[in-house]
């Protein structure tokens, strides 16, 4: 495998780590708001199905 690929799995990876930490941050941020864990599970449901 060539270095430029391994470098681009690299940042490919590390967005990927960003974005989930972004959306874990927005469900927690909306259960504060709304109280209401069935709109977590949905968000949580769609990640896991892009995943």
């Amino acid at each position: 495998m060539d270095t430029q690929w391994m470098k681009d799995q690299v940042e490919i990876q590390a967005g990927l780590e960003e974005a989930s930490r972004g959306l874990r941050e927005t469900a927690y941020a909306l259960r504060e708001v709304i109280g209401d864990t069935s709109i977590v599970l949905s968000l949580g449901e769609l990640y896991r199905e892009f995943r």
